[in-house]
């Protein structure tokens, strides 16, 4: 098999979470190095000093690329996401290595991601060539009104995983579309996923994964079965927050095994359980409704 490239966007700020996110790959498939190629992507002068000792401590074959994304911080006064989110909108022009046989496509991965089995199935998909398609993602279970003209979207799709054809990309020259895009409407709701709904989504250069690929909250209280990647996509990261979800423990098993200093005051614990009870009752008295207005009707 081709080596797989995989795309990392960040700064030096996200480093730990980096580095969890190749420990957990490195967790569930232990001959990585010789399968993938990091193509690692951050803004200019940044080091990432922490994530490249990693890398070379790992065997693994990698390179850095920067791309000023044109921001000022008064563009992101009022946005959640860091600068280095927009780094996804210049991916498919990464310089590619000529002396390295890959996948022509390109599998990009957020750092909030929690990898249960590997990689392979999402690779298996990766290395089937994508003809005039662009983009393949999970489609989202609920539709955004925050944008009259992604209210229009019926597709819209999650960025965290991506699946894309970097020679489609530059033909049709989409970093410069969505950068119209984003001076057009500036820092959105969420950010470079907004831009490549915008461009791709309900069009024939996009195509669905399967939701195993991306499982997003609301997530059930049993196990995600099988090889589905959770995604803890919102605000509450579980870097930062406790979680009531058995996900979060067991992501933070591997950004303990780097980060071991990470605490979580009693507090906070609290507030999670809060939080808990409150789903958890919400779901009983929703459960009981039903089943009793359903025997109401059966009689």
């Amino acid at each position: 098999m081709a080596f797989q490239r995989i795309a990392l966007c960040l700064d030096s700020n996200y480093e730990p979470q980096a580095v969890t996110l190749l420990t957990q790959i490195r967790h569930h498939e232990k001959d990585f190095a010789s399968r993938y190629f990091f193509e690692i992507v951050t803004i200019p002068d940044e080091k990432l000093e922490i994530l490249e000792s990693f890398l070379k401590n790992n065997q693994v074959g990698y390179q850095i690329s920067h791309f000023d994304v044109g921001l000022k911080d008064s563009d992101l006064k009022t946005s959640i996401y860091p600068r280095a989110t927009y780094l996804k909108l210049y991916l498919c022009q990464i310089k590619e290595w000529q002396n390295l046989s890959y996948s022509s496509n390109l599998i990009y991965l957020d750092l909030d991601l929690l990898i249960q089995r590997g990689l392979p199935p999402l690779v298996e998909i990766a290395q089937v060539p994508m003809g005039d398609l662009v983009c393949k993602a999970v489609v989202e279970r609920w539709k955004h009104s925050h944008l009259a003209d992604i209210k229009e979207i019926n597709s819209y799709f999650n960025a965290g995983v991506l699946i894309l054809n970097p020679e489609a990309w530059r033909t049709l020259d989409l970093t410069n579309m969505a950068l119209k895009k984003l001076k057009q409407y500036g820092a959105t709701l969420f950010a470079e996923q907004d831009y490549f709904n915008l461009i791709l989504a309900d069009t024939d250069l996009f195509e669905a994964l399967p939701s195993s690929c991306n499982q997003m909250p609301p997530l059930p209280l049993a196990f995600v079965r099988n090889e589905s990647i959770i995604h803890f996509a919102g605000v509450q990261k579980p870097w930062n927050a406790f979680g009531w979800h058995w996900s979060y423990t067991r992501y933070r098993r591997f950004y303990n095994i780097n980060y071991p200093n990470i605490r979580f005051s009693g507090l906070e614990i609290a507030k999670e359980l809060k939080g808990f009870i409150r789903e958890a009752t919400y779901r009983i008295v929703l459960f009981v409704y039903l089943r009793t207005l359903k025997k109401l009707r059966g009689n």
